[in-house]
C-alpha cells in the first residue's frame, strides 16, 4: 500500500506550476500579440515611458495590476475625454503631472492597445550593460580624481597669486620692475591665439564626424543649400579668421616698449573708411541675395509631375502622418472636427477622406520621388525638421504650410555608406534619419521626434497596405454568424 507525504506532493505540484507558468511567459515572447504590441510600445510609448522607471511618465509594468483593460483603452485613445467624465483615476493622474496631458493616441485600436499591454507586462526587463574598462568615459562629477583636479587647481593658484605678491613687494624694495608684465601680457595674446586654435581643431578632428553636414545630404535641393552654406562659410569663415589673427597679434606687435616710445595717431583716412565700407557691403548683400534665391527656389516651386502628398500633423508632443489611400488624394480637414478618435480632424463629408491612413510611430518616404509635405499644428507653432535632407517647415497653428522636396538616397544607402566611412563606429548600424520639432514647444519639446524611413516605391506601398484607414475601420460591416439552428434540428431528427 502506497503513503503519500501530503507536504512532498504540494511542493512538487507548486513547482510544476511554476515552471509551466514561466515556459508559458518565455513563449509569449514569440505570440504575434507580444511582437506587434512590442512594435507599436517602441513606435508610441518610448518617448515617454520605460517599463521599469519613470521617465516623463510613470513606469508601465505591472499596470493591469493597477488599472482594469477598459480603463486603459479609454485613457489611452483620448485621456481628456476620460477626464471630462470626472473619472477620479483619471484626474488624479493629471493633477500629479502638474496638468501636462498624455498625447492621445486615437489611431490606436482596442486590439492594438491590448497588444501594448500584453508586451509591457511580459516584457523582460534589460539589465544596464557595464563600461567595459578600454572605454573612454567622461570622470564622474563625484570621483577623487575629480576633487584631486580641483585641488590642485586651487593649489597652483594660489601658489602663482603668492609669487606674484612677492614680486611686486619686492619690485618696491629695488625700485624697478623684476618682471616686465607689459611683455608678458603682450606675448599671452599670440600664445593663446595658437592654443585656442589648436583646441578648436582637435575638437573638431574628434567630433566632425556627428556634426550635421559629415553625414551628407539625402535629398536632391540639399546639395544646392550646402553648396550656398559653404560659399557663405568660406566667405565669413576667411574674415573672421583673418579678424582674430590681427585682434591676437596686433597687442603684441604693438605693445609698449619701454619709456621715450611715443604711440602714432591716426585719426582718419576717408579712401580707407570708404573702401572697407562699400566692400563688406557689397560682400553681404551678395550674400544674402544668393541666400534668398536658393530659398525661394526650394520653397516657392510648383508641384512637380508625379509627386504624391502627405500631412504631418503637429501637437505636443508628437508627430501624426495622414497619407492618402488607394484614390491617391488626401481629404480635406476642419479643426472643429478634432476629437476623439478623429484627433487630426479628417473632414468625412468628403469621401476623399474615407481611406486616407494615419500613422504615429514613422514617416515613410519614396526615394527618387517628389513629395509635398503639408504641415498644420494644433496647438502650438512647431518647427519640421529633418536635418541631413535639409527640410524644415514652421507647422502654425490656423496657416497651413508645405515644403516640397526629393529624397535622392535611402535609409540602407545611407547606413551602408556611412558604415564604410565609419567601420569602427557602431553609431551608423542603426542611423536613421530623424524629423524633429525644431522649436522650443513646451515641456516635452525635447523628445518631439519621429524616425523617417527613406524606401523604394515597392516596399512604401508594402508597408501603407500593412496600414488601415481609420474610417474603413470604423465602418467595417459587421459580419452576421451564420444561424447553424436549423441544421442542428435537421442533424438531430
Amino acid at each position: 500500500m502506497l503513503h503519500f507525504n501530503v507536504k512532498k506532493v504540494f511542493a512538487l505540484l507548486s513547482i510544476i506550476l511554476v515552471l509551466g507558468i514561466g515556459s508559458n511567459a518565455a513563449d509569449l515572447t514569440k505570440d504575434p500579440g507580444y511582437l506587434s504590441g512590442e512594435k507599436l510600445y517602441k513606435a508610441n510609448c518610448t518617448t515617454c515611458h520605460a517599463l521599469d522607471k519613470k521617465v516623463l511618465g510613470p513606469a508601465l509594468k505591472g499596470i493591469t495590476a493597477r488599472r482594469k483593460e477598459a480603463w486603459i483603452i479609454k485613457w489611452v485613445k483620448d485621456n481628456a475625454a476620460l477626464r471630462a467624465t470626472n473619472d477620479p483615476e483619471a484626474i488624479a493622474i493629471f493633477n500629479e503631472y502638474k496638468g501636462i496631458p498624455m498625447t492621445a493616441f486615437g489611431n490606436l485600436t482596442d486590439a492594438d492597445i491590448k497588444n501594448i499591454v500584453v508586451y509591457i507586462e511580459n516584457a523582460p526587463i534589460v539589465a544596464p550593460k557595464p563600461v567595459a574598462a578600454d572605454v573612454e568615459t567622461d570622470i564622474p562629477p563625484n570621483s577623487p580624481s575629480m576633487w584631486i583636479f580641483v585641488l590642485l587647481g586651487i593649489f597652483i593658484f594660489a601658489l602663482l597669486n603668492l609669487s606674484i605678491s612677492i614680486e611686486n613687494k619686492v619690485s618696491k624694495l629695488l625700485g624697478k620692475e623684476i618682471i616686465n608684465w607689459n611683455k608678458v601680457n603682450a606675448l599671452m595674446f599670440p600664445i593663446m591665439l595658437v592654443a585656442g586654435s589648436y583646441y578648436v581643431y582637435a575638437q573638431f578632428a574628434k567630433y566632425s564626424s556627428y556634426t550635421y553636414f559629415a553625414v551628407g545630404s539625402g535629398s536632391a535641393h540639399g546639395k544646392v543649400l550646402d553648396e550656398m552654406f559653404f560659399v557663405t562659410l568660406a566667405i565669413t569663415g576667411f574674415v573672421f579668421i583673418l579678424c582674430q589673427v590681427l585682434a591676437f597679434v596686433f597687442p603684441y606687435l604693438y605693445r609698449h616698449r619701454g619709456e621715450g616710445t611715443k604711440a602714432f595717431y591716426y585719426p582718419d583716412n576717408n579712401q580707407i573708411e570708404f573702401w572697407w565700407t562699400i566692400i563688406p557691403s557689397i560682400v553681404l548683400v551678395s550674400l544674402l541675395v544668393y541666400g534668398l534665391k536658393t530659398w525661394n527656389g526650394i520653397t516657392m516651386q510648383e508641384k512637380p509631375k508625379g509627386a504624391y502628398e502627405i500631412e504631418v500633423f503637429a501637437r505636443q508632443f508628437d508627430w501624426t502622418v495622414r497619407y492618402p489611400g488607394p484614390d491617391g488624394l488626401l481629404g480635406k480637414h476642419d479643426y472643429h472636427k478634432i476629437g476623439g478618435t478623429n484627433f487630426v480632424g479628417m473632414d468625412y463629408n468628403d469621401v476623399n477622406s474615407h481611406d486616407d491612413i494615419l500613422n504615429v510611430g514613422e514617416l515613410h518616404l519614396v526615394v527618387d520621388q517628389p513629395v509635398v509635405m503639408n504641415l498644420r499644428a494644433q496647438d502650438v507653432i512647431h518647427s519640421a525638421f529633418i536635418p541631413n535632407l535639409r527640410v524644415q517647415m514652421n507647422a502654425v497653428p490656423g496657416i497651413p504650410t508645405s515644403q516640397i522636396f526629393t529624397p535622392t538616397v535611402t535609409t540602407k544607402e545611407m547606413r551602408k555608406r556611412l558604415l564604410a566611412e565609419h567601420p569602427t563606429d557602431s553609431f551608423y548600424a542603426n542611423w536613421d534619419y530623424m524629423l524633429l520639432c525644431n522649436k522650443i514647444c513646451g515641456a516635452q519639446h525635447y523628445m518631439m521626434k519621429m524616425v523617417v524611413v527613406i524606401e523604394t516605391k515597392a516596399d512604401y506601398n508594402i508597408w501603407l497596405k500593412s496600414l488601415k484607414s481609420p474610417y474603413e475601420t470604423a465602418n467595417a460591416p459587421v459580419v452576421v454568424p451564420p444561424d447553424t439552428t436549423t441544421v442542428n434540428k435537421t442533424a438531430t431528427n
